[in-house]
């Protein structure tokens, strides 16, 4: 993992020990999901980076509400769910239903699959209508 993934946390002495091991279970999980998020993200398999996205923002956004928490963890843990809010969105509006047609006229041949659809082929691609 990068130096932007780990995130450290000073505990309060009073905290007991379930609620330690809770919190550092939240850190790894969201470090965890924020690094798969990316990852799948650079591998254009979109709805998963998000799934791990969604997964991430809501261990930071539980992390940023503790108490027993330094100022400065929380400032980091703000900044993630900032961060994760952006890339949700830059998604969202990447995946967003895209349609055209292509016209082709009464008795041209010579088109392949490949030359009608290879600028529409990625992972966003399910299902493909011909009229």
């Amino acid at each position: 993992t990068d130096n932007n993934s780990k995130i450290l946390v000073s505990f309060s002495n009073t905290m007991g020990a379930n609620s330690s091991k809770e919190i550092r279970d939240r850190i790894q999980s969201s470090n965890y999901h924020y690094n798969q998020a990316h990852h799948l993200k650079n591998n254009e398999n979109w709805y998963e980076a998000l799934h791990h996205f969604h997964n991430a923002l809501n261990c930071y956004e539980w992390l940023s509400t503790i108490s027993d928490i330094d100022k400065m963890s929380r400032r980091v843990y703000v900044n993630k769910i900032e961060e994760i809010k952006r890339e949700i969105q830059a998604i969202n509006d990447s995946t967003q239903n895209r349609s055209s047609q292509i016209q082709i006229r009464d008795g041209e041949t010579g088109h392949t699959y490949e030359s009608l659809f290879s600028n529409y082929m990625d992972n966003f691609i399910t299902e493909v209508y011909i009229n």
